[in-house]
């Protein structure tokens, strides 16, 4: 179905006349693969609503998780760039509406409209620094820091304030754990610590945060 203006507007893109009359709505289900890695890259999505997982499969044949990624985010920019497979698998956490154009139809687009390519190019580059961040907590942190930085993103990105102030994510223990490349009992090994010193609460497919400032003091983060 044709996506609506307004909705565009969600996308990081300066996106010529063209491409905002062709652009198609999809949805995807829960667990519904967008592309898989080594496929050819023949689309390029964004990210309208719900939340999708960007993980690849590592020589040794083991899966990995590499980032969550909301509303306005662009999936399969680096293929499409390059005109190559992709480099990375996209899965639908929840309920996902992407809006697509052809690969080869935006790569032309790209070349002609000046705005569409330098809006594109930071979008490229956006996603060059998530996975640095992402690969220097991995490298650097121990698992406790690496889950605090990693809940302090996903409440930027996804949290929501319940009646006392506090944020609160929607994420299974499982999904933490992937993310932040550990294990599920070490998560909730932290989790529970946490929850006695007063950082962290959980419930069913919950975390809620009630003070931001001491989660960022377990991941050696300063809060401005």
């Amino acid at each position: 179905m044709p996506a609506t203006m307004n909705r565009l507007a969600l996308l990081p893109l300066d996106l010529p006349p063209g491409l905002r009359a062709i652009a198609t709505e999809r949805r995807f289900d829960p667990h519904t693969e967008l592309f898989l890695q080594g496929h050819p890259a023949t689309e390029i999505f964004g990210i309208l609503a719900g939340r999708v997982t960007l993980w690849r499969v590592d020589e040794s044949g083991a899966p990995c998780t590499l980032l969550l990624l909301g509303k306005g985010e662009l999936l399969g920019s680096v293929s499409v760039a390059q005109g190559a497979p992709h480099l990375t698998s996209a899965t639908a956490l929840d309920r996902v509406t992407a809006v697509c154009w052809p690969a080869q139809l935006f790569r032309e687009t790209v070349r002609q409209d000046s705005g569409l390519a330098q809006s594109f190019l930071q979008a490229v580059a956006r996603r060059a620094v998530q996975l640095m961040d992402r690969f220097d907590d991995i490298a650097g942190l121990d698992v406790e820091a690496r889950l605090a930085r990693l809940l302090l993103r996903l409440c930027a990105d996804f949290g929501q304030h319940d009646d006392d102030l506090a944020v609160v994510i929607d994420i299974r223990q499982h999904d933490l754990a992937e993310l932040a490349f550990t294990t599920v009992p070490t998560v909730s090994r932290v989790l529970s610590k946490w929850r006695a010193d007063g950082i962290a609460s959980t419930q069913r497919g919950q975390v809620t945060i009630p003070h931001l400032s001491r989660l960022a003091a377990r991941g050696g983060v300063h809060l401005d």
